[in-house]
């Protein structure tokens, strides 16, 4: 997640209505989790055609059974699950499905594991989640689970909140990440399904089998070829069988029963919750049942959830903070209500909500393409140009490394553009004593020298009337320096005022020699070629 020098140009959010609708034309060109990431929702929705596919012809078949019943006559000897599955239709999507199945399978194979695309603001929890399961996990020897980050990131934009009126829509910044290691198994056999018994039907939820070896231990692709087998396994039978243990033989009153697998036999059974230890020969099956539910639960929680916040973009922060360092110049933290931090994130926020004053009118300013590209010129500065190693520094290179803003590091953020701005200040002064040449000869008087007042600095003098003196920088027309320490305020010949920064004069002046405690020309490592002079004349102004 940390930003390069490429990042630094805010990225285009795409338009979403939930993570399943992200396609590969979308995010292919990202990395491999996220082409993994799209061929597993290509897999989901061929597997939602398939099963659309199903329904519809159940109803069909149900339409007609009754219709028969209705006149008296007998229905279709074959069985309606043979039927549906013998229809051209179904057959045409189950390769489909099977297809993106093996697509998905290949590209899981090649990232090592099933990748979720997770807020920045969920990611925190997302592997506080993972850790307690694997926890729980390595306490019924199970093989443990882990998520791990990749630098793949995608900016999105849904409705994060909803009212009366209308969706309030954010950018939200998500990283694929990767779900590694198996989930909890019996030896011999594989839970495939959880069936919730309801008088309306059954509701059938698939327990999702991972089998990816975790990084650095190699994948073992039967594995991964075995959980896509047991994906693809048919469990539209148990819709309809109620609440019934096909190990006991008895039916009666129970909350869940459960879809088993035996690998052995191929065979696919409801086995109620009692009978599992029976069933399976287990010790304590339902312990490892319970860390089963778990990890899908958290699986599915993990796999829908959305951002809570809107994501508060490095770049976008940055860009209304130029905004406003150029139009107030940079304010420190100390004015609380004036500081850049706080105005440049009191504006983005209101742009991004769209809020306006009791008059309609809108209560931020819009960042121009200008404020954008100073922001961009001031981050990459600040990442791969900044040679400073003080603490100062490295908070502000911290602050603007990621590419999502953390809120508590705005003020250090903002504080980039006094850096860059003092760095701008200091790249000047190197490149106007690079410029610099001395001016006149030692010992000798120069006369009619057209110079700008560039600075005035007091110094202490005991001889004077109060105890200081003026000491001048001037400017000669070709940029060259020259420093003048006057005994007391010189004045202007035609107009009788005393030199102003700024204004532009032409003076006579005498250089000092060259073995003067001041000599007349010196070459200083930091400013450069100056030039010191004594007996000045302010002869004419100028402007």
């Amino acid at each position: 997640m940390n930003s390069t020098l490429e990042s630094t140009t805010r990225p285009a959010a795409i338009n979403i209505e939930w993570l399943y609708s992200l396609k590969g034309e979308d995010i292919n060109h990202i990395g491999p989790a996220a082409r993994t990431f799209a061929l597993q929702n290509a897999s989901f929705f061929a597997d939602e055609s398939l099963n659309n596919v199903r329904r519809h012809l159940y109803d069909l078949i149900d339409q007609e059974e009754r219709a028969a019943h209705a006149r008296g006559l007998f229905g279709s000897l074959t069985p309606a699950h043979e039927r549906v599955e013998r229809n051209a239709d179904v057959i045409a999507a189950r390769e489909a499905a099977d297809a993106a199945r093996t697509a998905m399978l290949a590209a899981q194979a090649e990232v090592g594991g099933i990748v979720f695309c997770i807020a920045v603001d969920r990611l925190a929890y997302a592997h506080e989640r993972i850790d307690a399961l694997a926890r729980k996990a390595a306490k019924i020897g199970a093989e443990t689970l882990t998520l791990t980050d990749t630098d793949e990131t995608v900016l999105l934009n849904y409705c994060y909140a909803e009212d009366a009126d209308r969706g309030y829509h954010g950018d939200f910044l998500h990283v694929f990440c990767i779900l590694q290691g198996a989930t909890p198994k019996i030896d011999g056999f594989e839970f495939l399904a959880t069936v919730n018994t309801t008088e309306a039907g059954n509701i059938i939820k698939r327990i999702p089998a991972i089998r990816f070896q975790v990084s650095g231990s190699g994948k073992d692709m039967s594995d991964e070829q075995a959980a896509a087998k047991l994906e693809a396994i048919n469990l539209d039978r148990f819709r309809s069988t109620g609440s019934i243990c096909e190990h006991c033989g008895y039916e009666r009153q129970r909350n869940d029963t459960f879809v088993v697998y035996n690998e052995k036999t191929g065979e696919t059974k409801q086995v109620g919750r009692q009978c599992l230890r029976d069933f399976t020969g287990a010790n304590n099956p339902e312990r490892i049942l319970k860390v089963l539910q778990m990890v899908w639960e958290e699986m599915r929680s993990i796999g829908e959830a959305r951002g809570q916040a809107p994501t508060i973009l490095t770049q976008d922060y940055l860009t209304h903070c130029a905004l406003f360092v150029r139009l107030d110049g940079y304010v420190s933290a100390s004015n609380y209500d004036s500081a850049t931090k706080h105005v440049a994130m009191n504006n983005l926020f209101n742009m991004r909500d769209k809020k306006l004053d009791k008059k309609g009118q809108p209560l931020w300013i819009t960042p121009e393409p200008v404020d954008a590209s100073m922001a961009a010129t001031v981050r990459n500065w600040a990442l791969n140009e900044w040679q400073e190693t003080s603490e100062f520094a490295h908070n502000v290179k911290v602050a603007v490394t990621p590419d999502a803003l953390d809120t508590k590091a705005a003020g250090m953020a903002a504080a980039a553009f006094v850096a860059f701005q003092r760095h701008q200040g200091e790249v000047a002064k190197r490149e106007a004593a690079a410029a610099s040449e001395f001016v006149g000869e030692q010992g000798k008087r120069s006369r009619g020298i057209t110079v700008t007042v560039t600075n005035v600095h007091w110094v202490a003098n005991h001889f004077s009337f109060d105890g200081s003196s003026p000491l001048y920088t001037l400017k000669t027309e070709d940029g060259s320096t020259i420093r003048v320490k006057c005994s007391n305020v010189p004045a202007a010949k035609d107009t009788g005022a005393a030199p102003e920064v700024g204004s532009t004069y032409v003076v006579d002046f005498t250089v000092n020699k060259a073995d003067a405690y001041y000599p007349g020309h010196v070459d200083h490592p930091q400013y450069g070629k100056q030039t010191n002079v004594n007996r000045i004349v302010f002869q004419k102004t100028i402007g």
